[in-house]
């Protein structure tokens, strides 16, 4: 009889995943950074914020890298030049895809003012109201 084996667990999954990001977040430190470190960690921050994959070139391009070294993967010259070249293609295609969203929904007019006109009444009309309503 042979014996059974023990199912080993997938690797990758999004409880690794997960427990990889708490390793990292949990050597930042926030101790007595100075302004430049501050300011990079903003900046970091803002294009992690703003991407959306292929339709955010640089940020995508920036991300990619950052998971490498995070994962503990340094790029290679040679992987950089292949992530450099994904940039470059996704920002041709997003340029692509503006021009043809931009021609297939043009901005639309802009809505005609209109103006109120208000009547002014003459000075003596005014003046001679406001005599009436002192005397009433």
């Amino acid at each position: 009889m042979r014996k059974r084996q023990t199912v080993q667990p997938i690797k990758g999954g999004k409880e690794d995943f997960d427990a990889s990001n708490a390793r990292v977040a949990a050597t930042l430190d926030l101790q007595d950074l100075d302004v430049l470190e501050r300011a990079f960690l903003a900046t970091c921050q803002k294009i992690y914020r703003r991407d959306s994959g292929s339709t955010s070139p640089f940020e995508n391009f920036f991300f990619s890298l950052v998971v490498r070294v995070e994962s503990g993967r340094w790029p290679t010259p040679d992987e950089v030049a292949s992530e450099l070249e994904e940039f470059r293609e996704d920002l041709d295609l997003m340029r692509k895809w503006t021009r043809s969203f931009l021609e297939a929904y043009p901005e639309p007019p802009a809505p005609e003012q209109t103006t109120q006109t208000t009547i002014k009444r003459p000075a003596k009309a005014r003046s001679a109201r406001k005599a009436k309503r002192k005397a009433a």
